[in-house]
């Protein structure tokens, strides 16, 4: 009984401990708060009030030259006629009275004069300024015009209305640009770090700055004395934009404001831009608030170490009886382990009953967490996790692997259900729209456990892992759920992708990979074009040729496509090498390269050095690239193909027509060839729509510059069709089919004999 009052006394303190360390803290946090935005907008109308002050001493410097202009077009008045004007600003310099004068310019309705009459053109801050204030005199901006038969030079401008002449209807005085530094105060407020003059032209440029800016670009200096770009950005739209306003910077830990003072209306382009320390400007600010804070800041902090302490201690003892092997700690949640470990004892439970495991995977998880951060991955984890826990029944569970994929243990009672199940998994998860408002799409993969097999619960999950990642794309019926169940044709796949990769380099060593040559014809001037090089997986224990449709999809995956694509290459080159030093005849030979293999860093390099080893001349080798390729890296093959046509090489677009974005692929990348898709011969329901097409894209490929090449032909029909419409080239099984290399040099040596026309060459 003591030990239980003991224990409630001891709560009881901790608790009090608790409820005052937070009363204290929360006041802290309060006063700190209230403290740091008054000192904020303390500081900042300071700093708009001192940047105010210089600029209203500019503004009366400023009005001294205005009250000139003036006085000046008072002067020009009096004259009765245009040629006055001219013979009185003539020169105008060189007179006592107007020395600092560099040149007078003068309206007559909306057209520009210089000092010989002739029409100048008008800067856009004088067009605007005549515009909105055609009566009123007053400063115009700052612009480069050639006032000299020396050149241009940097002026600044005055205008000045002259509503009494009969000649003129207004002038504009020019002075040197170095004036400027004269209207700028010559002694920067109290405290200023630095005090600046800046046109609001191009550079931003600094006209008047402090000992402490370096640089005479308004960006490069705030960037270097600042390096915060954001703020850097905000400084320069107010002074583009002609506003009073100010930035709050941070510069070595510390605070500062950056004051700006313009206005459109009178500066034009001008604009003040002042630094100043919020410390210095607020020194003597709040001090007795500082001290009362800090010594509730020290209580605080006193009593939230003790009760820290306590509950630390006890979160270790608790720890003890918490077995975080099997628990994701994150989500509150079973992890794998755990999954696995309580699936196991739920089907030793109910041997007799059927179950299924899913594995739910979020597509894109990998996208949404490095664009919208941890935070909203875990809002999203959390909302799949209280959905996954409010879903499944009695003798089920769930748990969170990793990378964003939950695994479920459901009973299954036939597939139909177990869809139905998991639409309703998906209306609960897809509820989640996050602060970014982004749609959530769900891969399932599901594994239809066997209670005759006797395999482990992870050994089911790999299984459901593998139906899930053969998912290509989203059923018709639910855009958000993707499903797919392992089975007997994914095993078959599985293990035939594995025996392929255990063999594949072994099978390169040995020569099983082998190239193979479909001729081309070319339909204008009747005989052979070229050839495509094409491989083939001889497999000694079938004693057959696999086709590339078997393996090339796991070679890209692998990355083994790119030794491959070399060892066809390079047999190639070979062969081009071996026929010409013997006399033979070649025809230009194209090869296809995986998109894999083209993103490399030496591909371009490689090729080149390859082909110029086996001294073969520019123009006998075309690279293919996939249509598929080029909608997905329209950049980097634009990249690719410029390097390949300076390195001697021809390019070419296959399986063309069979993408989203054909059109752009003829505007964007300049290929030598394009091979149209076996589509363009397939029949639909409307002829003269096929034709209208097929024609249009012939036409445009041949418009620029291209040679047409169609692939897939079988039929002479087809051929018939191609000669009618300006095709170049044909290729498929009515030429010929694809050829080992002995069978393709005696095709070559005796393609005079091929003429398609009559039918004749015909390998089928």
């Amino acid at each position: 009984m003591r030990k239980i009052l003991t224990k409630s006394k001891k709560n009881i303190i901790v608790i009090l401990i608790a409820v005052v360390s937070m009363a204290l803290l929360l006041t802290a946090v309060a006063m700190l708060s209230n403290y740091s935005d008054e000192v904020a907008v303390r500081a900042d109308a300071e700093a708009l009030n001192r940047t105010l002050y210089t600029k209203a001493t500019l503004n009366g410097n400023m009005a001294d030259y205005t009250a000139k202009a003036r006085a000046l077009a008072s002067v020009v008045s009096y004259c009765e006629t245009e040629e006055e004007v001219i013979s009185f600003i003539h020169g105008i310099s060189s007179k006592s009275d107007y020395s600092d004068v560099r040149t007078v310019r003068y309206f007559v309705g909306d057209t520009l004069f210089d000092e010989y009459g002739n029409e100048r053109e008008i800067s856009d801050l004088a067009n605007n300024y005549r515009a909105n204030y055609p009566d009123v005199a007053g400063y115009i901006g700052t612009f480069e015009d050639s006032v000299s038969v020396g050149g241009k030079m940097s002026v600044i401008g005055f205008y000045a209305p002259t509503p009494d002449s009969a000649a003129v209807d207004a002038v504009v005085v020019y002075y040197a640009r170095s004036k400027l530094q004269t209207f700028f105060p010559t002694e920067a407020p109290a405290d200023a770090e630095f005090s600046l003059l800046v046109i609001a032209n191009e550079k931003n440029e600094i006209v008047v700055g402090g000992d402490k800016v370096e640089n005479s670009n308004l960006k490069d200096a705030l960037r270097l004395r600042t390096g915060e770009l954001d703020s850097v950005n905000s400084v320069l739209k107010l002074v583009r934009e002609g506003k009073d306003g100010t930035v709050n910077v941070k510069i070595s830990g510390n605070d500062y404001v950056i004051s700006v003072g313009a206005d459109k209306d009178v500066f034009q382009d001008l604009a003040v831009v002042e630094l100043y320390s919020v410390d210095v400007l607020c020194s003597t600010s709040l001090d007795f608030i500082d001290t009362i804070i800090m010594i509730i800041v020290l209580f605080a902090v006193i009593a939230v170490f003790i009760v820290v302490y306590l509950v630390i201690r006890r979160i270790q003892r608790e720890k003890e009886f918490f077995n975080m092997e099997t628990t994701d700690t994150k989500l509150q949640c079973l992890n794998r382990n755990g999954f696995e470990k309580t699936a196991k004892k739920i089907l030793e439970r109910n041997n007799n009953s059927n179950f299924a495991v899913v594995v739910v995977q979020i597509r894109h998880y990998k996208y949404i967490l490095d664009t919208f951060g941890t935070d909203e991955i875990t809002q999203l984890l959390t909302h799949i996790r209280v959905a996954c826990a409010k879903s499944i029944n009695l003798e089920e569970t769930f748990g969170h692997a990793e990378d964003g994929q939950f695994l479920l243990l459901l009973h299954a009672k036939g597939r139909e259900d177990l869809i139905a199940r998991l639409k309703t998994f998906s209306y609960l998860y897809t509820q989640y729209k996050g602060s970014h408002k982004f749609d959530i799409v769900l891969r399932y993969g599901i594994y239809e456990i066997d209670s005759t097999e006797n395999i482990a619960v992870s050994q089911m999950i790999d299984f459901a892992n593998e139906a899930n990642n053969a998912i290509r794309q989203a059923t018709a019926q639910n855009a958000n759920m993707q499903v797919n169940f392992y089975d007997n044709e994914l095993r078959r796949i599985r293990l035939l992708n594995e025996d392929m990769e255990l063999r594949m380099e072994g099978a390169l060593r040995d020569g099983e990979f082998q190239v193979f040559y479909q001729p081309k014809y070319n339909l204008h001037l009747g005989k052979q074009d070229g050839c495509e090089a094409l491989v083939r997986w001889y497999d000694p224990k079938t004693q057959k040729f696999n086709p590339p449709a078997l393996f090339m999809q796991l070679f890209e995956t692998n990355g083994f496509i790119v030794k491959l694509d070399k060892y066809v290459y390079t047999k190639v080159c070979e062969y081009i090498s071996y026929t010409l030093a013997h006399g033979g005849t070649v025809y230009p030979v194209s090869v296809n390269v995986s998109r894999i293999t083209a993103v490399q860093p030496d591909f371009v390099d490689y090729y080149y050095k390859t082909k110029r080893k086996y001294g073969i001349s520019d123009g006998l080798l075309m690279i293919e690239f996939t249509e598929s390729f080029a909608y997905e890296n329209y950049e980097t093959l634009r990249k690719i193909v410029d390097g390949l046509h300076e390195k001697g090489f021809k390019c070419s677009i296959d399986d063309f027509g069979c993408g989203y974005s054909s059109y752009r692929i003829l505007k964007s990348l300049p290929m030598d060839e394009i091979k149209l898709d076996k589509f363009f011969l397939e029949k639909s329901d409307s002829e003269s729509r096929d034709l209208a097409i097929f024609q249009s894209i012939i036409q445009l490929a041949k418009n620029l510059g291209m040679k047409v090449t169609q692939e897939g032909v079988e039929l002479k029909e087809d051929v018939e069709l191609l000669i009618e419409q300006g095709c170049d080239v044909v290729q498929g099984y009515y030429y010929s089919r694809p050829l080992p290399l002995s069978d393709y040099i005696t095709f070559v040596a005796n393609s005079r004999e091929h003429n398609i026309t009559t039918g004749k060459g015909t390998l089928k």
